[in-house]
């Protein structure tokens, strides 16, 4: 048979000859209406799959239904767990309409969905957290050693024996590993790293962006930091180009990481790293070597403070998950919502570096708080040593010291200890700050939290 694709608006002759010339047809799910403007008078396949349909609409996903023929397969393939149907409409009985895609209402109703637990992108200590609390731990790994790469296992301390996980480490690291028992040196062979960047402070339009969109100037910073140790060490091997992302929610950060890593990127062994920005929307679907996910979210200092909460709306457990649900996105926006950090934690395939504010995310969001004790329990959690006025080897730094080089941005971090969560928690538990007064006429914080795409 042949192949034929939809070329979009700019194809109009290919689009048209498609359905009649060719066994397979490939196109978006509102161009396969065109199929009638062709001359179809009659359904087309034997087979119908729409790929992503989690995230489509109900109408969208009923266009290419038309073309099947009697007798025929249809096929939905999609992950609910992740984006949901991007509607952009704010009057709710039009958006909680069309929020719920064809894939879910069908598994509401009955339906059987077949699962594929198989995965073979991430690596076992990445997959381990959003197998857990996104899919019930059912998530099983697949992936292979490559071939040529000389791997050795080593066992990394967590924070009990239980804890502690088993992987496979290049050579140089594996010996560095063997001669100390230093965290500073463990750090470097985990694939997942979780910074908490105390220090941060989210900015409201610093640099621009439209509907005055967020960004945080300190997790910029260390994510040029991470960037650099990352692009030295695959140049330093010049076997492999390793691709890097660098996530975040909000355009305003993504404008700042791109000055923050203007100079590196434009370097001449940049050639070995090549970095991308986007906002979470705009990687699902994709895959990387290397993630920087950058929330942005803190209250610290000059930050947004919190609004007030609805208070409870009673007992039931539904009612309660809801408020919840509008606390945490009132509090930190996008990060808020469990479908866009599952897509976050699931786009890299070696190492997945988290950097937030840890008192912020805790707080706001219980999906957060989870995380974070799991990444402690795991001994996963850092913070870095120069917001601390230390050295990467713990001793007190000595004033007009320079911080940790941005090329030993792993030797640098400190490891988050129990006792230290007792600073955090106090703060929790402290009361929120009033709500600050808008000037008329000016939006309230959260629908600044519209969809925000970065392609």
């Amino acid at each position: 048979g042949s192949l034929a694709a939809d070329g979009g608006r700019g194809d109009r002759r290919g689009r048209n000859k498609a359905p009649r010339a060719a066994a397979i047809a490939a196109a978006d799910a509102s161009s396969s209406s065109h199929y009638n403007k062709a001359g179809c008078a009659v359904p087309l396949f034997d087979v119908v799959v729409v790929d992503e349909a989690a995230q489509a609409t109900e109408p969208s996903t009923l266009v290419p239904a038309r073309w099947i023929k009697p007798g025929g397969v249809f096929v939905l393939v999609g992950d609910p767990k992740q984006l949901a149907p991007t509607v952009l409409c704010r009057e709710r009985a039009v958006s909680d309409a069309l929020a719920m895609s064809l894939f879910e209402r069908l598994q509401a109703n009955g339906a059987i969905a077949h699962a594929l637990t198989v995965q073979y992108r991430m690596t076992p200590e990445i997959r381990a957290f959003p197998s857990a609390e996104f899919y019930g731990g059912a998530l099983v790994d697949g992936r292979e050693r490559p071939r040529g790469v000389r791997t050795r296992t080593r066992t990394l301390r967590g924070a009990t024996d239980d804890d502690d996980v088993e992987i496979d480490v290049d050579d140089d690291v594996a010996a560095a590993v063997d001669a100390s028992s230093s965290v500073h040196v463990h750090v470097h062979a985990r694939p997942y790293v979780v910074v908490d960047v105390r220090h941060g402070v989210e900015r409201r339009g610093a640099h621009g962006g439209s509907g005055g969109s967020l960004s945080n100037a300190a997790e910029a910073k260390l994510a040029a930091e991470a960037y650099v140790a990352i692009k030295t060490r695959a140049a330093a091997a010049r076997s492999n180009v390793v691709s890097v992302c660098l996530v975040t929610p909000y355009r305003d950060q993504i404008a700042a990481l791109r000055a923050a890593l203007a100079r590196h990127v434009a370097a001449h062994d940049a050639k070995w790293a090549p970095a991308e920005f986007a906002t979470v929307d705009g990687v699902q679907g994709r895959e990387f070597d290397c993630v920087i996910l950058s929330c942005v979210r803190a209250r610290g200092g000059g930050g947004a403070g919190f609004d007030d909460d609805d208070g409870d709306d009673g007992d039931d457990d539904d009612a309660s998950a809801a408020a919840r649900e509008r606390r945490s996105r009132r509090t930190i926006g996008f990060l808020g919502d469990a479908r866009r950090l599952n897509v976050a934690l699931t786009r890299p395939r070696d190492r997945l570096i988290v950097l937030g504010h840890a008192a912020t995310l805790r707080r706001a969001d219980e999906t957060w708080a989870r995380l974070w004790t799991d990444a402690e329990r795991r001994g996963c959690a850092f913070y870095h040593a120069a917001l601390a006025g230390r050295t990467s080897a713990g001793q007190p730094r000595r004033d007009g010291a320079r911080a940790s080089s941005a090329s030993s941005f792993f030797d640098a971090l400190l490891p988050v200890e129990r006792g230290t969560r007792r600073d955090e928690e106090e703060e929790r538990r402290r009361p929120d700050p009033p709500p600050r007064k808008r000037a008329r006429g000016t939006e309230a914080a959260a629908p600044v939290d519209v969809v925000d795409l970065v392609s």
